[in-house]
């Protein structure tokens, strides 16, 4: 069976920038989201961080991801994270990353809360 990897799409909405996290976000695969999530907070508008079929988050892909968020609360963006299930859902409650930003079921909710 083939490692699973990781699939990164950033998608231009009216009101935001959302990036879309597909597989497994570790070492092995990190640079592979690195521009996407660099280029998001760039873009300038709000960053909705889709979480929904990611499988699997390391303690390196957590630091990206809050890095990121830093970087986006540095500028005034919002950031909210969409969609978080599982295992990974399971990380970032424990971590306590609510209180940081917001968090929605879905990608439609998370960009609601924008509005």
């Amino acid at each position: 069976m083939a490692k699973e990897t990781l699939i990164v799409n950033r998608v231009a909405e009216p009101t935001a920038t959302v990036v879309e996290l597909k597989g497994r976000l570790d070492a092995g695969t990190i640079a592979l989201a690195q521009d996407t999530f660099a280029d998001a907070v760039a873009a300038g508008p709000p960053i909705v961080l889709d979480l929904a079929r990611l499988s699997y988050l390391s303690s390196a892909g957590l630091r990206l991801i809050l890095k990121t968020m830093q970087q986006a609360h540095a500028s005034r963006q919002p950031f909210v994270v969409a969609g978080a299930r599982g295992i990974v859902k399971d990380l970032l409650d424990t971590i306590g990353l609510r209180q940081f930003c917001p968090f929605a079921r879905n990608r439609a909710e998370a960009i609601a809360k924008l509005n």
